[in-house]
């Protein structure tokens, strides 16, 4: 019989199936939604197969629930407690990432039985951008490695009020790629158990399952440019981040380079982060000229990104 962490493989699956088999749901009002159904306890057990068949290798879950299924009650009944039991025996909290938040937020007051799975649990909730690192937060990276990350991979619907024609198609290519990285930067972390969800019927933000590389992902860097532009998807930041992973990185001289760069850029990028007319001059008369002479013709005509 093989042994995980939880013990014997057969009679930790075992004590899942009996948990689900017993598993009363409740909304925030204490009113029954219902047990989970024959689709909903099958992806629970997937799960909980995936976490015993783990072992000592870092534990990367994914997980795609069928339309029908209920991701939240399936998430906050069944599968943080399996999380919760896991990251207690590792000493890890739990982060949450939601596509938006304010979906997330709505969830977690809709299904009381969150509560319960929080007690005595540092568990933390937010979005992938969260992880990201951006120029309001000085460009610095989350530590993911005393987290067990659980990850949405769907996107909020569009607002009904809002015609495809009005749509902000930029900010969505911009999310798209945030998300992308966020991902990749979560599963090249060795030390971080993660557990990626993604439900059938919702457009995702990225392709599902995701491919799960042992090969580091590219950092963040350009902290320059990306202050200078007001957000690490500008055309100019896209291009020079081009250029970086496919002409510097492969090089050893390159590579010397970028991280003399990464060592030295924050300080610099911070202050023009909050120099507005700074930032214009830098943009126009230093970023957008390197951009086109290093990494090419941009893909599409120049858009402004710089925040007010």
């Amino acid at each position: 019989m093989s042994e995980t962490a939880f013990g014997p493989q057969d009679d930790y699956l075992e004590s899942v199936s009996q948990r689900l088999a017993n598993l009363e749901c409740t909304d925030q009002f204490g009113k029954p939604v219902g047990g989970l159904s024959a689709a909903e306890k099958a992806a629970v057990l997937e799960c909980a197969l995936q976490l015993a068949a783990a072992g000592d290798a870092p534990i990367r879950c994914s997980l795609k629930l069928g339309a029908g299924v209920r991701k939240y009650v399936v998430l906050y009944a069944a599968l943080l407690p399996l999380i919760k039991a896991d990251a207690a025996r590792t000493g890890r909290g739990i982060l949450l990432l939601a596509a938006e938040g304010n979906r997330e937020a709505r969830a977690q007051n809709e299904f009381r039985g969150m509560f319960a799975v929080t007690i005595g649990t540092n568990i933390q909730f937010g979005t992938w951008d969260d992880i990201q690192p951006k120029a309001e937060n000085g460009f610095k990276t989350t530590a993911l490695s005393p987290y067990w990350v659980i990850g949405d991979l769907d996107m909020s619907a569009p607002d009904p009020a809002a015609s495809s024609a009005n749509m902000d198609h930029e900010y969505l290519r911009r999310l798209a790629a945030a998300k992308s990285a966020a991902v990749q930067r979560v599963l090249a972390d060795g030390a971080c158990p993660c557990l990626l969800i993604h439900q059938e019927g919702d457009k995702p933000l990225i392709a599902f399952p995701p491919s799960f590389s042992s090969k580091p992902a590219g950092k963040g860097g350009c902290f320059i440019a990306t202050a200078a532009c007001g957000s690490p998807y500008a055309e100019e930041v896209e291009l020079l981040r081009s250029f970086r992973d496919e002409v510097l990185a492969p090089r050893t001289m390159g590579r010397a380079a970028v991280a003399v760069y990464e060592f030295c850029s924050p300080p610099l990028a911070r202050w023009i982060a909050t120099q507005p007319a700074i930032r214009k001059m830098v943009r126009g008369l230093f970023i957008r000229p390197l951009a086109l002479l290093l990494g090419g013709k941009p893909r599409r005509p120049w858009t402004a990104h710089t925040a007010p």
